[in-house]
């Protein structure tokens, strides 16, 4: 009795051929991913070599904005708003024309994320 042969060779091979294309695309796929992951989410230092964990802080005010100053630098973005830090301590001040300021050290931990909402705290001078 003869078998029956499903495939040519032909057919065989092709979809061999795309089945390794495919094992390679979804590699590819995985390392940019990793890539995108850590470079970009958590950070990377280039002199160290180490992987830097980050936190995020969201930020909103009433009135809204008010500006956001972190170690007094402005902050590109007014209240409202979510900021990605690598883990440390930050004196952040929020300040708006015609209230009073608010001032705080803020210790941001890596894969943290801390919300602060001040509702009542501006005052008017």
């Amino acid at each position: 009795m003869e078998t029956i042969d499903f495939m040519d060779s032909k057919l065989r091979r092709r979809n061999s051929i795309m089945l390794m294309i495919g094992y390679v695309l979804i590699g590819i796929a995985i390392v940019m991913l990793t890539t995108i992951f850590v470079f970009f989410a958590q950070g990377y230092d280039y002199q160290n070599g180490h992987v830097i964990l980050n936190g995020m802080v969201y930020v909103a005010s009433t009135p809204n904005p008010a500006q956001i100053y972190i170690n007094g630098v402005l902050y590109n973005s007014g209240t409202d708003t979510r900021i990605l830090l690598p883990a440390g301590t930050y004196n952040f001040k929020l300040e708006r024309t015609g209230y009073r300021s608010w001032q705080r050290t803020i210790v941001v931990t890596g894969g943290q994320v801390v919300y602060y909402d001040y509702l009542s705290y501006f005052l008017v001078v």
